[in-house]
């Protein structure tokens, strides 16, 4: 998933280096553009998780409640309603779940189109010999970044799983 969308930007990056040559600055305008837009959504996704966090916490607060005002939830808590907030709960926390791996996959295209802003700018300003350099800093990042990625969402998943687990204990 993450590894289609960092090669895309590579080979953009390649096919736009004679835009660093233009008189105005077109890449860094467009790289720009693209991370205030990314600032955008972060902004949005950050707002939609709390309030499903809101949702989720009003949701527990209700079944607490619920529980406490009928007594024990074997005896006297009706079991449909009992199973109707857990359905919901597990669908919400399935919703935040996923918001929050959006923003922290924005978060960290942000953070790495910022260091890729730099260096493409180091770039322009170095000489021709150092130039083959500074691709090949910018492939390493490249790769270290997709092999973040695949490691955080490997991390995402077991905690996924042992939170599925312990809400269906």
């Amino acid at each position: 998933m993450y590894c289609t969308g960092w090669f895309e930007k590579y080979s953009l990056y390649a096919k736009m280096i004679t835009w660093f040559k233009l008189p105005g600055g077109l890449f860094k305008t467009w790289k720009d553009k693209e991370c205030k837009e990314l600032h955008r959504a972060v902004t949005r996704l950050l707002r939609t998780c709390s309030e499903q966090e809101k949702t989720i916490e009003g949701l527990r607060e209700g079944l607490s409640e619920e529980v406490r005002k009928k007594g024990s939830v074997e005896n006297k808590f009706d079991y449909n309603q009992q199973s109707k907030l857990q359905i919901e709960h597990l669908r919400l926390t399935g919703i935040e779940q996923t918001l929050r791996k959006e923003v922290e996959s924005y978060r960290l295209e942000v953070d790495s189109l910022r260091h890729e802003n730099i260096n493409l700018l180091h770039s322009l300003k170095g000489s021709s010999q150092d130039s083959g350099f500074s691709t090949f800093k910018l492939d390493q990042e490249l790769w270290s970044c997709v092999h973040c990625f695949q490691n955080q969402g490997t991390c995402l998943i077991n905690d996924n799983v042992q939170l599925c687990s312990k809400l269906l204990e």
